[in-house]
């Protein structure tokens, strides 16, 4: 299970993944298009994996495709909640962006406004 939306207006991608199980990361892949084709390049992403398993390790070759989707499409820094509470606001440069991690939502929001 899955949650993807778009918000045109901060240019930001917010995702939500929760049990992925058979046959949803191909689905994941298709809904990510669709969100993203709202954006401009140069957008954000903000990645709730506080509750993230995947159920069928098959399901995982995805992950790799999608964040090279978004490079392309220009996806520029992306927030990680993980649940629990971070030392260092740090970025780390990954594939053509950069990756903070954030305890909660409130958290990632204030990092990305300050940023932009």
């Amino acid at each position: 299970m899955y949650e993807i939306s778009a918000d045109v207006e901060r240019n930001r991608l917010y995702l939500t993944l929760m049990d992925i199980g058979p046959g949803e990361g191909k689905l994941f892949n298709n809904d990510i298009r669709v969100e993203v084709e709202k954006l401009k390049p140069g957008f954000s992403a903000v990645s709730d994996i506080r509750n993230f398993v995947v159920n069928a390790p098959e399901e995982g070759a995805w992950a790799d495709q999608i964040i090279q989707y978004l490079v392309k499409m220009g996806m520029k820094r992306a927030v990680r909640i993980t649940g629990t509470s971070v030392s260092s606001q740090k970025g780390m440069e990954e594939a053509g962006y950069v990756a903070y991690m954030a305890e909660n939502l409130e958290a990632a929001e204030k990092m990305l406004d300050q940023m932009e």
